[in-house]
């Protein structure tokens, strides 16, 4: 098989070898049939040869376009099942060490052998180096993930010998075996620190102070080495830019760190659950004035908290609900981020569950006359705002609805057997969604804030419960890994065949259709059009002061169109395909 560069010298030899005829004047150019079959002999035979070579050319492209998807899918596939080895890592808490690391040492060991092997096999004793761009995430994310794993079973790293050790077994012995180059390893290892700056974080407002501080070390020290490296590398572009998010992690779990050193005991403690409310409130409060903190674009100030952007209110809310919420088997959780579907979702499984109860065809339904989100109870708005607030009087199977990321569930949501129905919306309707309702409700708060600097904020996951793709990767991989706890839906799918999702929830919920049951009044109850056009949901306000109109702007797919300019889309559409690239998400507008 031909390289590029030897079918091209093997074209232009051919070339050069084409008889040429001495120059002549036009009346000497009379040649017998003779010498003119000769001269056609000749030509044929030469373009018989070109076209030998570059069929020959065509070919190698050919096979290695091939080779080249094969080796992209090989890689997607790492990407996806090393991204939930790290978000399994994250469920790490003092109380389920072992049972934790346990399960991420299998998966991890799980994307070597499935995957990374048929990586292998692929590039060895290949030109893989030709293949680098297409298999190079793949690996760095699994190094990401191997060293992130064993810093939390030894608190020490993984070098590259020891990686490249353990992919060994999966070499033919036959070839040269195929390993793991040093810039991929250093890249791998400035995505490692964010994962560690999200865990110190965490484990910071869990009273696992000592561990926090021994990440920040062990941060501290590879930014260091990493200063020393970067600026001797030929190739380190990505790296130049990875290293000022990497120092920017840096600060973020120092800063931390040093506020617990300075506070001391009032740094919030693991308060017992009979500490009084009053007191885990204050303690709270101080816990939450030294976590990394931004202006927001809706809100004054926002505070980041196991990884995620939150307002204060929302957040003390939160950590409330860690604290105290004890999920059932029966229950009935909603999550989504926000402007993603809440108020249509909340609406659809409340007149699910309870078709019986309020049948639509009644014409007294509870939602004629009463606002979704005063059905449905939004958890850790709830808790903010009565943190005694009693949910075991709500009524059988309870129902709830929660922007909380998956990792920041409280552990008994995690470990029980409730049932989770996560919606997620197409960022850029998201966003736009969010920009419109955030000017509504705090229009001199936002007035002077231009969009482009909020979607500057959005990409870089500085709005209210962000990063947007970690919450929805969150979701996505514990509905691939526990399909019957976790049900996945998207909005757009929602509009495209309302019915059929519907019918969908209603199984997963245990409440499905018999055949004679019609679910197409339940969806007209909820529509859009229904829903905004009711009198409740025109005027008046919600409890916390907002007006019930906010909730229903368009409830349309691709309206971001009427917002974004081509330069922002192009923005959001780029995040988005490097957060979700090896995922297997893709969203539709």
């Amino acid at each position: 098989m031909l390289s590029c560069s030897s079918a091209f010298q093997r074209v232009a030899s051919l070339m050069f070898m084409a008889p040429k005829l001495k120059p002549q004047r036009l009346h000497q150019i009379a040649e017998t049939g003779a010498e003119q079959l000769v001269k056609k002999a000749r030509t044929m035979t030469t373009e018989s040869s070109m076209k030998d070579a570059f069929s020959q050319y065509a070919d190698y492209l050919n096979n290695f376009n091939e080779k080249r998807e094969r080796v992209v899918k090989a890689s997607r596939d790492i990407t996806m099942n090393s991204k939930k080895v790290i978000f399994q890592v994250h469920r790490l808490s003092k109380d389920n060490k072992d049972e934790v690391l346990e399960k991420a040492g299998k998966d991890l060991e799980a994307v070597r052998e499935q995957h990374f092997a048929r990586l292998m096999k692929e590039l060895q004793g290949t030109d893989f180096w030709k293949l680098r761009r297409a298999y190079s995430p793949g690996v760095q994310e699994y190094v990401e993930a191997a060293t992130f794993y064993k810093f939390c079973v030894s608190g020490t790293l993984s070098t590259l010998d020891e990686i490249n050790s353990m992919l060994l077994p999966l070499s033919d012995p036959s070839l040269e075996p195929l390993q793991i180059n040093i810039l991929d390893y250093i890249l791998g290892l400035a995505d490692l620190t964010g994962e560690l700056m999200r865990m110190a974080i965490g484990r910071i407002s869990d009273g696992e102070v000592e561990f926090a501080q021994r990440i920040c070390q062990f941060v501290r020290q590879i930014h260091r080495e990493l200063l020393l490296v970067v600026p001797q590398m030929d190739d380190s572009y990505d790296m130049k830019s990875k290293m000022e998010v990497m120092l920017q992690s840096v600060i973020k779990i120092e800063n931390a760190c040093f506020s617990v050193h300075v506070r001391g005991s009032e740094y919030i403690p693991l308060l017992g659950d009979d500490a009084p409310t009053s007191f885990l409130l204050g303690e709270t409060r101080d816990l939450i004035s030294s976590l990394p903190s931004e202006k927001g674009w809706l809100v004054s100030q926002i505070y980041q908290f196991q990884g995620r952007w939150h307002t204060e209110a929302l957040l003390q809310g939160i950590l409330t609900c860690q604290k105290h919420f004890k999920a059932k088997d029966s229950d009935i959780i909603l999550v989504t981020n926000p402007k993603s579907g809440t108020t249509w979702l909340k609406s659809l499984v409340f007149a699910l569950i309870n078709r019986h109860k309020f049948p639509v065809s009644s014409g007294d339904h509870p939602l004629l006359v009463t606002n979704p989100h005063l059905l449905v109870p939004f958890m850790e708005g709830v808790y903010y705002e009565s943190p005694d607030f009693d949910f075991s009087l709500l009524p059988f199977p309870r129902l709830m609805n929660t922007h909380i990321s998956h990792l920041s569930l409280p552990e008994s949501v995690k470990s029980s057997s409730c049932k989770i129905v996560y919606c997620c919306r197409n960022p850029k309707d998201m966003f736009v969604s969010l920009w419109h309702f955030g000017k509504k409700l705090a229009p001199q708060e936002t007035a002077d804030y231009p969009i482009e600097k909020a979607v500057e904020a959005f990409c870089q996951g500085k709005f209210i419960a962000g990063p947007f793709w970690d919450h929805v990767l969150e979701y996505w991989y514990a509905s691939l890994e526990n399909p019957n706890k976790v049900l996945f839906v998207t909005y757009e799918e929602l509009k495209k065949q309302t019915e059929v999702e519907v019918k969908r929830i209603a199984e997963f919920i245990g409440c499905g259709f018999t055949a004679e049951e019609e679910v197409s009044e339940i969806v007209k109850l909820c529509s859009f059009e229904s829903l905004s056009s009711l009198e409740v949901n025109k005027q008046g306000k919600l409890p916390n002061g907002i007006e019930t109109n906010a909730f229903f702007r368009k409830g349309e797919t691709g309206g971001w169109r009427d917002t974004l300019s081509e330069s922002l889309a192009d923005a959001i559409d780029r995040t988005t395909e490097e957060k979700f690239g090896g995922s297997g998400l893709k969203f539709s507008c």
